[in-house]
């Protein structure tokens, strides 16, 4: 178990971090200075990269609204945006061209 140890206490972030640093070596798992926050923030930005809507990623990460996800992860969701402009850009250039032939 991660997040509570053998007495079913809550651990501190210290201690998650061990613990998983202790996992990594035993699977040797490489990078074995992965910490939990790092997960958390790996976790959120391969969401967000990989179309999941922002209003899900902010619930599933605890947050109740998507303000801390657009602070956070506004880099991500710009480039998101920038592929999408380029799509629309790209239809909207073809239907010009279909009109000029």
């Amino acid at each position: 178990m991660i997040l509570v140890d053998l007495n079913y206490k809550i651990v501190t972030n210290s201690g998650i971090n061990k613990h998983l640093k202790q996992i990594l070596k035993d699977l040797k798992f490489y990078p074995q200075n992965m910490t939990s926050t790092g997960l958390r923030h790996t976790y959120c930005s391969t969401m967000l990269a990989m179309g999941v809507d922002i209003w899900a990623v902010s619930k599933l990460m605890g947050h109740r609204d998507i303000k801390q996800i657009t602070e956070t992860y506004g880099h991500l969701i710009k480039e998101k945006a920038e592929i999408k402009n380029n799509k629309v850009r790209a239809v909207l250039t073809s239907l010009v061209q279909k009109e000029n032939c």
